[in-house]
């Protein structure tokens, strides 16, 4: 995955500020997402910019999901659940997209490797 920009911004390290900035993240991504599927909508990109910006936004948000997630190991999404922090659409969704990013970089990677390997 390219490395874009990020919007994970916790003001500190604690569990419960990251969770907020996750919240955060996740909305933007939730918008960016919205934006692309009504990428058809020439209102809707005289509003919020050309379908480039909007690729690119969505890019930010998603490698920022990524990171934000990722920000938890695997004893603090116990607590994250245990204790209600995120709702549990909310850690499914994130599960789903991290799995995704992880597919598609494995996808990217054996590609390159490939195209690398057909050269020689």
């Amino acid at each position: 995955m390219t490395a874009y920009p990020n919007i994970f911004t916790p003001e500190n390290d604690s569990l419960e500020a990251r969770v907020q900035a996750f919240k955060e993240v996740l909305s933007s991504y939730r918008n960016a997402q919205s934006s692309l599927e009504h990428k058809e909508d020439t209102v809707l990109l005289q509003t919020v910019g050309g379908l480039e910006e909007i690729e690119f936004a969505f890019n930010i948000a998603a490698d920022s999901l990524d990171l934000a997630f990722s920000s938890f190991d695997a004893s603090e999404v116990e607590i994250i659940q245990k204790n209600g922090l995120l709702d549990k659409s909310e850690l499914i969704e994130a599960m789903q997209l991290k799995r995704k990013n992880e597919i598609n970089q494995s996808r990217q990677s054996s590609s390159s490797d490939q195209s690398s390997f057909q050269q020689k």
